[in-house]
């Protein structure tokens, strides 16, 4: 999602079953119900979903202004407020 943010201008929206295979592909296995989990409870504030979360329907997620500040601070090496 950082990288949708910052290389294209965060036109993209990912699932979190695509969000599990690029992990999955980076070589850190995350499963799609976890990645789900993730978006949908303590990610929630860093990430803006299409949709309502229904059972069965895929929510398509972005990086939100505040997760994209956030994860600069992160990957910089600082402590995030």
């Amino acid at each position: 999602m950082y990288i949708v943010f910052e290389h294209m201008s965060n036109d993209y929206a990912l699932t979190s079953g695509q969000i599990s295979r690029v992990t999955n592909e980076l070589g850190v296995p995350v499963q799609q119900p976890n990645a789900s989990k993730t978006l949908s409870g303590a990610a929630a504030k860093y990430v803006i979903g299409d949709t309502v979360r229904k059972n069965g329907q895929a929510v398509r997620y972005k990086l939100s202004r505040r997760g994209h500040a956030y994860l600069k601070e992160v990957i910089k090496g600082r402590k995030a407020s």
